[in-house]
């Protein structure tokens, strides 16, 4: 149990350098989120908008038992407590290397992915979409997220058009840190 004997010494540090600085910022981007995406709800609490610590180790081969990283998330209002992510959201990830945001709709809803796969399927649509997202790609952002693994039968004469194949549509950039101008974040220990 060195784990728990090792989570439960460092709790406070946590708690003071990590989840108060978070949970605050959680809401001050809440409400500035509000004034143009008022669908999007910010949860000021930890399994809300702030991601756990703890990872889920069942299906991964990296079995360390805690995330490196703060994980926050903004999810629209009527899909807060669903597991898929069908309406908009906004992500702020960082370490103590990089900070990475996403915005976009990880999963469309069925009526939304309809009206997407038909509105992709216009060649020129996809073309001008297919432009954007290699552009946004050779910035090293992912952009089309959750992808089948082929086109749907209705769609099967468009077997090239990749557009066809997503879930959803987001944007996930990473931002490293400058070393000359920022020192990595530390947890400062209380006294």
């Amino acid at each position: 149990m060195t784990g728990s004997r090792h989570q439960l010494a460092n709790c406070g540090v946590y708690d003071t350098a990590v989840v108060g600085p978070a949970l605050a910022f959680v809401e001050s981007l809440g409400a500035g989120l509000r004034t143009f995406a008022p669908s999007v709800r910010p949860g000021p609490r930890i399994g809300g908008s702030l991601f756990r610590t703890h990872r889920d180790t069942r299906f991964s081969g990296d079995k360390s038992p805690y995330k490196t990283y703060v994980g926050i998330r903004f999810r629209d209002g009527d899909t807060m407590t669903s597991s898929k992510c069908t309406g908009p959201f906004f992500y702020v990830e960082f370490d103590t290397t990089s900070l990475r945001l996403g915005v976009g709709v990880k999963e469309f809803d069925n009526a939304t992915l309809a009206a997407y796969r038909h509105a992709v399927a216009n060649r020129r649509a996809a073309k001008v979409l297919g432009d954007r997202v290699d552009k946004a790609r050779a910035k090293d952002h992912d952009i089309l997220g959750d992808m089948l693994s082929r086109v749907p039968s209705t769609y099967a004469e468009q077997q090239d058009n990749e557009m066809r194949l997503a879930k959803g549509l987001r944007r996930l950039g990473v931002l490293q840190a400058n070393r000359e101008r920022a020192p990595p974040l530390r947890a400062r220990r209380p006294r």
